[in-house]
């Protein structure tokens, strides 16, 4: 998983919080972060920009319940976009630093998963 430290509309800390979960089942996952880096900072065509009416779930707490339903785990009932910890306005963009190392990763798991030979 590969995420921006800077991410402001769906927060590294969430999935940090994921990763660890999904480590103590036992399953192979690791999560990279790049420093500074915004939401969608693999979006080469988008410069960083500020979405001020952009819903995040950022203030929330969720969980997976029963049968795969997502429930916000103050009110225990199913998620929804209007939650009252649903916030508005997060950034987006572009990192080129953040795309070169995230891309060389992915092809380097790619080689490895295959044993592919590299030119």
């Amino acid at each position: 998983m590969f995420h921006g430290s800077a991410d402001n509309w769906v927060p590294a800390a969430t999935c940090r919080d994921y990763v660890r979960r999904l480590q103590a089942a036992g399953k192979d996952i690791q999560l990279t972060e790049y420093s500074g880096a915004q939401h969608a900072f693999d979006n080469y065509l988008t410069p960083v920009r500020e979405v001020p009416d952009a819903q995040t779930s950022r203030r929330c707490s969720l969980q997976e319940a029963e049968g795969g339903i997502i429930v916000n785990r103050e009110t225990r009932r199913p998620f929804t976009f209007t939650d009252t910890c649903i916030e508005h306005g997060a950034k987006f963009g572009y990192d080129a630093h953040a795309t070169d190392e995230a891309t060389k990763a992915v092809k380097q798991f790619f080689v490895s998963l295959w044993k592919l030979r590299t030119q």
